[in-house]
């Protein structure tokens, strides 16, 4: 690979394309930030009125809450138009104002560039205020008008710092104050005038201190205070004179501590207070006599607690408090007469409680607060009405259902209804009132049912439908025909009756009709036409006919008919969708009814000859689903209909040319289902859409096509300046601009941001824009070389009546290698992409996307 360096004593040859009028049409699209997530594939997505169903291999979903949350002290639920980190977040401080200053390792908080850093204010939106780490931030303390800062950073607030800053609260900026340190810092404690911090360090401001030392908070000279742990410090509590000091050592103070010790505040030497514990202390909090302990141990005061205990703070032994976490406790704060705990725990305080709990300070009992974090929380704070958690967790108001679930499409939430299998459901099918579910489960609804069930909509529990089929693999297919209910697996008997791979079913006994296909292998898809029930699988004879992968079976008789469209060798079929004599198929093929056709094609349900039907999909197709004129696609592929579409798109019925429509996710999609208007529900092995997180299952809306008219656009650099300008027909609740670049195409940092003109965000008259920003910034995000913007169109928002149009743009900025000193370079690889896009906001905070352009850098 050839590295390149650009200098700014160059020529810079700027190719412009200006637009003359036109028109084209543009489909609005937004994806429901709230909607759940789970933590597992989900196979199958079906609704029925206000429910969605969904089936996969998962354990549990919530709303799509990651990494910080604001959660209600009452009601323990989360607030959900707070902004959320796109990463772990490690410590949390209330800013005093309602809001709260939040430090780890994400890049972004609500879509904005926060690098490690960020305030969030109390209506949950982002504070301008961006100083920016080129590391992690571990532990924040604010102590009058000062924010310190300790991390893995060198550089903070645009200033060199190393691994500990200041900033003065008043201004925003780093203050005057150094303390360098050689390594990590874990945790700081103000008093007095004195800044003690811990963490994994051996020199401060060029003294030797061994993980903890003390600091002039004015001067930030190192006091002649020297406890030296011999292991890492994570946490720091001043009381008085006394300093209680946790973390990974066994000698603090010139004595024998394991985990856990206390020093005096004059020299640092350990006091006689010896509490001990039997694994690492991360947190401690004080409330009177008591001092309150979270970590890893399993020991502490001489008794067992695990986890998370209380000593006294005379004698160091372990009080009558017991709150028998499960697992590590990370995190503790009190408040009002509760200790707030956070950490990877499942049962604390008696009771179930995932990662996060509040615990009554004298009886270490859980109380009704709960708000259900999955995975880790780090950091916790409180303030008022709110506690604030931070850490590495997906979710807040998680509910455990294991592999199917419902939720109600208006608000997001998880319903009451939970089957609750013992292993995964493949696919799901509405008839009338009842769930029919199939998968490679013995146990579902509270009864045994094997790979097969029916569900009662209303409480899940499992119907008198049992068809028990004898494979032990599992039913591959189902679906809901006029009458009866269709399997499709690899079994050799179902419903009482020997059925090989395909029976119908009767939908309330779940017995076998007299219809009998004999399919001689595994059948994946089924879907029932006017006169003829389609299937594909892995067979070669249907009825003692050769069918190769994909067949038709009279309704009637159950015998194959004549239709026999074919597939390439190899080549396999996992949807099927039928309508108007037409069917839709969708896998992994290339050749299909006589004709070349790639991974998608419609086939004549009498003749089974492809028609000219031929979106070409560049990788498989595994979900179909139509509405109206047109057809939904899921799969594997990057392109379709003409298009790049990536894992999801809308076609048209009539062309198979993709429309408009472009959700833009990161990876394959399983199941694809709507409502019959506008809402778009897709399952898979995604995790983001739009660039946002998105785990496995996400709600896209695709509300309507609008005209849109380019009038004029152009970009330009000049003295070191990136311009771009655009203009917007008619606006309606528009706030702002996000202009965003990505080195990777999923992670977006905002560069600037632009108002709306429109008065109150309304206009319908055409408003002009424009944008500039240092040339300097975009190459240190990886512009550089030979960069060209690809065409930009524009999508529009959601709920309302939204027609919008913004400029497109082509540039194409050609950076001329020529000779410069060298404090001027800024260093590139040749064949490195930069992607770009603009978030437009409403007033609300929803917001529309624009397509992702591509900067390539070349030689």
């Amino acid at each position: 690979m050839k590295n390149y360096s650009v200098k700014w004593h160059t020529k810079l040859l700027l190719l412009v394309t200006m637009l003359l009028p036109f028109h084209f049409n543009s489909s609005a699209q937004f994806v429901h930030e709230n909607m759940p997530i789970t933590n597992g594939h989900v196979y199958s997505v079906v609704h029925s009125g206000n429910t969605i169903y969904m089936g996969g291999n998962f354990l549990g979903l919530g709303p799509n809450v990651p990494n910080g949350s604001a959660i209600n002290t009452s009601s323990g639920l989360p607030d959900l138009n707070f902004v959320k980190p796109n990463d772990m977040v490690n410590a949390v401080v209330s800013d005093g104002a309602g809001g709260w200053y939040i430090g780890g390792e994400f890049t972004q908080v609500g879509g904005f560039a926060r690098n490690h850093i960020a305030r969030i204010n109390a209506d949950g939106s982002v504070n301008s205020w961006n100083p920016g780490a080129d590391n992690y931030v571990r532990t924040l303390t604010i102590n009058g008008n000062v924010l310190y800062v300790g991390g893995d950073f060198g550089n903070i607030g645009g200033q060199p710092r190393d691994y500990l800053a200041a900033f003065d609260l008043t201004t925003g900026n780093v203050n005057s104050w150094i303390a360098n340190t050689d390594g990590a810092v874990n945790t700081i404690a103000v008093s007095a005038g004195i800044v003690y911090v811990g963490g994994d360090f051996s020199d401060i401001n060029s003294q030797t201190r061994y993980n903890v030392a003390a600091l002039d908070a004015t001067t930030g000279n190192v006091t002649s205070w020297l406890p030296d742990a011999d292991g890492v410090v994570s946490t720091i509590l001043v009381n008085g004179i006394t300093i209680y000091i946790g973390g990974n050592f066994t000698l603090l103070g010139g004595q024998s501590r394991d985990y856990i010790g206390a020093v005096n505040s004059t020299n640092g030497n350990a006091l006689t207070w010896n509490p001990g514990a039997d694994g690492m202390v991360l947190d401690m909090a004080l409330s009177g006599n008591t001092l309150y302990v979270a970590g890893e141990f399993t020991t502490l005061g001489g008794e067992s607690r695990n986890y998370l205990g209380a000593v006294n703070t005379s004698t160091g032994n372990a009080e009558n408090w017991f709150a028998g976490s499960d697992n590590i406790v990370e995190t503790i704060a009190i408040d009002n007469g509760l200790l707030y705990a956070g950490g990877y725990f499942s049962i604390i305080g008696g009771e179930n409680r995932n990662a996060i709990a509040a615990l009554d300070i004298n009886t270490a009992l859980a109380t009704s607060w709960d708000p259900s974090i999955y995975e880790g929380v780090l950091a916790i704070a409180v303030n008022g009405s709110n506690v604030y958690a931070g850490g590495s967790f997906i979710s807040v108001g998680w509910k455990e259902r294991r592999f199917v679930a419902a939720v109600d499409a208006t608000t997001g939430s998880v319903t009451s209804w939970a089957p609750n299998a013992n292993g995964t459901v493949t696919d799901l099918v509405i008839k009338e009132t009842t769930i029919y579910a199939a998968g490679n489960f013995s146990t579902i609804g509270g009864q045994n049912r094997r790979y097969i069930a029916g569900l009662n909509n209303t409480n899940g529990n499992a119907t008198s439908f049992n068809p028990n089929p004898n494979n032990n693999t599992g039913v591959f297919a189902i679906a809901a025909g006029t009458n009866y209910i269709y399997a499709g697996g690899s079994f050799t008997s179902i419903g009482g009756q020997a059925r090989n791979s395909l029976a119908q079913l009767d939908p309330t006994t779940g017995n076998a009709t007299s219809w009998n296909p004999n399919v001689n292998v595994q059948v994946d898809a089924i879907t029932e036409g006017d006169n003829a029930v389609y299937i594909s699988g892995y067979f070669t004879t249907i009825s003692g006919q050769s069918r190769y992968h994909i067949g038709a079976v009279d309704l009637a008789t159950g015998l194959a008919n004549s239709w026999n469209p074919g597939l390439n060798t190899n080549g396999n079929i996992y949807s099927l969708v039928y309508k108007d004599n037409t069917v839709y198929v969708g896998g992994h093929f290339n050749t299909t009814g006589g004709q070349t056709r790639n991974n998608i094609a419609a086939i004549n349900a009498t003749t089974g000859l492809a028609t000219t039907w031929d979106p070409n999909a560049s990788n498989t197709v595994y979900s179909l689903f139509i509405n109206g004129n047109q057809i939904y696609a899921g799969g594997q592929f990057l392109s379709i209909g003409g298009a790049s579409r990536a894992y999801l798109a809308s076609l048209n019925l009539a062309t198979g040319n993709a429309t408009q429509w472009n959700p833009v996710l990161n990876d394959l999609v399983w199941s694809v289902d709507m409502d019959g208007s506008n809402k778009v529900y897709a399952g898979g092995l995604f995790t983001t859409v739009f660039g946002q997180s998105r785990n496995y299952f996400a709600f896209i809306e695709d509300n309507y096509v609008v005209p849109i008219t380019m009038n004029h656009m152009d970009a330009y650099v000049r003295n070191k300046q990136l311009f771009v300008s655009w203009i917007t027909n008619t606006e309606s609740n528009n706030d702002y601009f996000d202009i965003q670049v990505s080195a990777d195409g999923k992670e977006f940092k905002s560069v600037g941001i632009v108002k709306s003109k429109a008065i109150n965000g309304n206009s319908d008259k055409p408003l002009q824009y424009s944008f500039n920003t240092s040339l300097e910034k975009i190459l240190m995000l990886g512009f550089a070389g030979s960069l060209s913007l690809l065409f930009l169109p524009w999508f529009k928002n959601k709920k309302r009546n939204y027609l919008f149009g913004l400029a497109a743009i082509f540039l194409a900025l050609i950076l001329l290698n020529a000779g410069c000193k060298k404090e001027d370079t800024l260093s590139y690889d040749e064949g490195k992409k930069v992607f770009v896009r603009i978030v437009q906001v409403d007033k609300d905070g929803s917001k529309s996307v624009s397509k992702v352009v591509a900067v390539s850098v070349k030689e």
